[in-house]
């Protein structure tokens, strides 16, 4: 079975005849997202692949896309996704608290 081309590969083979023939007629991937990938394209795939993007494009437009991307995901595997969940259910208990004062 052959390998998946990574993100990287396909960005850096990506002529409209390489494109073309490496589908073999199954068109699953826009060449416009291949050439000027947005956002949502990027997030689709791995930090790994993004890391690599970002190593071996640095001052691009899609690396900076990628950077963005790694640091959203990361703010969320911190302590502060925890933190809101704390805060939000201390808003409750305290919600429910003035509510039975009443």
């Amino acid at each position: 079975m052959a390998k998946k081309p990574t993100l990287l590969e396909r960005m850096q083979s990506a002529s409209i005849a390489q494109w073309l023939d490496s589908e073999a007629g199954r068109l699953t991937t826009s060449l416009d997202d291949i050439l000027n990938p947005s956002r949502a394209y990027l997030k689709k795939h791995s930090d790994e692949e993004l890391a690599e993007l970002i190593v071996a494009k640095p001052n691009t437009r899609e690396a900076e896309l990628c950077r963005s991307i790694m640091r959203e995901r990361e703010a969320w595997r911190t302590p502060a996704k925890w933190a809101l969940y704390i805060a939000l259910a201390s808003l409750a208990i305290g919600t429910s608290a003035f509510i039975r004062t009443l």
